[in-house]
């Protein structure tokens, strides 16, 4: 059928009319849930939003703007702060208790008047139970314990605020425990929204300098649970998984453990409790050391007990083996001395026998050598008797 113009209404007339029917048909706060797409914080203290609901693909099947005026947007950010330990961003899912209103000239809009926190910490668990599942499945929770703990870590990657007093600590510790580290400290946020992406930024600095770190320290003060939620973010338990040298957290909490303390070769409480591990292994090292020069020191002393018991025989016997020698050897010149003595010339012709010379001295061997008109000498015991041949 075709239209027809009766009592034409103005622009304005109709949107009074929708706005006055949805006020009479929508009176009341309602409590919504929906992902935030889209956040403005206004320099005139109003915050902007766009709210969407998706889909099983995750298309948007619902899209609606959404106000929170100047004197609710202060409250509700420190109550959500302090809650979650998160600001309110883009991609959260939340409950949030709306009024719906339409205005005239900017159209359809949400009107927030709270945020539930606990709804909020409900998604963040779940969001961390999602994550600890997936890297549960990729084989991400053991693998940086995989790597071989240093006997002695010296050289030290640190990631942390470098004002933060857990670092100080850190340091200050270590520098009294009178063995030497080498510290190099990467800063990084360590708690908000910027930290996940800080760490992981300084963790690839580390990783750009292979060879001069024994281990990665991650580490900070104490402080709520809320303020530790950064700890939880996939993307940064993933790069700690997989960073090439171990990894060690002292994120300075009592509370359940972190995706980034599952994932860490090594989880310690309290930056402290880091130093303390890192003095432990050095002291154990010395002691082993220690030791081994006990030890050695122990062996040498008995090598040298057991020589000096080997030699001290020999010496022992070395003077009767001398006077053996030299009673053998006086024997043997005793004998030698009554040999001669037999066999003095003077003794033989003591007994009756003659000595023949030449008149100059020369003995006379054979009678084939004497000649005709030579003289002899003929020696006897009690002198001697010249002659001519």
């Amino acid at each position: 059928m075709p239209l027809t113009r009766v009592n034409p209404v103005s622009l304005s007339a109709l949107c009074a009319g929708i706005q006055l029917a949805l006020e009479e048909s929508l009176p009341d706060v309602y409590w919504v849930v929906a992902e935030i797409s889209e956040l403005t914080a206004h320099r005139n203290g109003h915050c902007y939003l766009q709210l969407i609901e998706k889909g099983l693909r995750g298309e948007p099947v619902a899209q609606v703007r959404a106000t929170i005026w100047a004197k609710r947007w202060e409250a509700i950010r420190y109550q959500f702060e302090a809650a979650t330990g998160q600001r309110l961003a883009p991609g959260m899912r939340c409950l949030l208790a709306a009024a719906v209103s339409f205005h005239p000239r900017y159209g359809l809009a949400l009107d927030v008047r709270a945020v539930d926190t606990s709804f909020a910490l409900g998604e963040l668990a779940r969001a961390r139970q999602a994550a600890l599942e997936r890297l549960e499945r990729l084989g991400h929770l053991d693998r940086n314990k995989q790597h071989t703990l240093p006997t002695v870590v010296q050289r030290v990657a640190v990631i942390s605020s470098a004002t933060a007093a857990g670092f100080q600590d850190f340091e200050h510790q270590l520098a009294a425990s009178g063995y030497r580290f080498a510290l190099t400290l990467f800063p990084a946020a360590m708690q908000g929204a910027d930290a996940p992406a800080a760490v992981r930024a300084a963790l690839r600095a580390v990783t750009a300098r292979p060879g001069e770190f024994d281990a990665v320290v991650v580490i900070r003060g104490g402080g709520a649970k809320t303020d530790l939620v950064a700890f939880d973010d996939y993307a940064l338990a993933r790069a700690l998984a997989r960073a090439p040298l171990p990894v060690l957290t002292g994120i300075g909490h009592e509370r359940d453990e972190s995706l980034a303390d599952l994932v860490a070769h090594t989880c310690l409480k309290t930056p402290t409790a880091v130093a303390a591990f890192l003095i432990e292994l050095a002291q154990q090292a010395d002691g082993r050391l220690a030791y081994a020069a006990r030890r050695l020191r122990e062996a040498a002393y008995a090598r040298l007990a057991a020589e000096r018991r080997r030699f001290d025989v020999p010496a022992q016997r070395l003077p009767l083996l001398v006077r053996a020698a030299l009673t053998k050897q006086h024997n043997r010149l005793a004998l030698a001395q009554a040999r001669i003595h037999a066999l003095d010339p003077a003794r033989l012709l003591a007994r009756g026998y003659t000595r023949t010379t030449y008149a100059d001295g020369r003995p006379v061997r054979s009678a084939l050598e004497v000649k005709a008109g030579q003289q002899l000498l003929t020696h006897f015991a009690d002198g001697s008797v010249q002659s001519t041949v």
